[in-house]
């Protein structure tokens, strides 16, 4: 038996337009500035990936280098 999504189900609806107009200031203005943060902090997790996948794969070269050479 297949299950299919109900037309009530409100999973994955937009928010009304207009719905920001009755947040308190405060709370919009805290939700930009962590998107604006995270924004700036993602590229940071992608240099410092980038860097320990070259350390790990210049560590395995100089291993196996050395067993080689063994």
């Amino acid at each position: 038996m297949k299950r299919r999504p109900t037309k009530t189900a409100r999973v994955g609806m937009p928010p009304r337009r207009g719905v920001l107009d009755g947040a308190p200031w405060w709370g919009v203005t805290a939700v930009v500035v962590g998107g604006v943060l995270i924004g700036l902090a993602l590229p940071l997790v992608g240099w410092t990936l980038a860097a320990f996948v070259v350390v790990d794969v210049t560590v395995d070269a100089v291993q196996r280098r050395r067993a080689a050479a063994a």
